[in-house]
């Protein structure tokens, strides 16, 4: 089986700002050095960072406790979408009304019909900003 590079092309393209972003927010969230064993998808980040080329069965055999591998990498791409998702929502106007939409969606099946209401005039206000221009 040939392995994708979906995942290497997605950590390579990660600029300066938004590697620091999922360094600080997912690789270590508490800003302190941990004590206990990294999380697999952690140690698999930092490995494939070491690499200058991909190596995927040198990876496997230096993170020998990892299983499934497969699934820890898929884990690690979603977690890495996650974080510029979040790293770009202020940026986008579009994702930050989206962001808005779907807070609203969960204050609305909290029955927080006041909150929701309010959030959804303010995404409203936003889009309207947006059309605007």
């Amino acid at each position: 089986m040939v392995p994708t590079t979906n995942l290497i092309e997605l950590i390579r393209s990660l600029s300066g700002p938004e590697q620091r972003y999922f360094a600080l927010h997912y690789l270590n969230p508490s800003g302190q050095k941990s004590s206990g064993r990294k999380p697999h998808f952690c140690r698999l980040y930092e490995a494939i960072g070491n690499q200058k080329e991909y190596d995927e069965e040198k990876l496997r055999n230096d993170l020998g406790g990892i299983k499934n591998f497969a699934f820890v990498k898929y884990q690690l791409h979603q977690i890495i979408l996650k974080s510029l998702r979040s790293f770009h929502r202020e940026r986008y106007t579009q994702m930050k009304i989206r962001g808005m939409l779907e807070t609203a969606d969960i204050l609305y099946g909290k029955r927080l019909y006041l909150q929701c209401s309010a959030l959804l005039q303010k995404a409203t206000a936003e889009r309207s900003v947006v059309v605007e221009d």
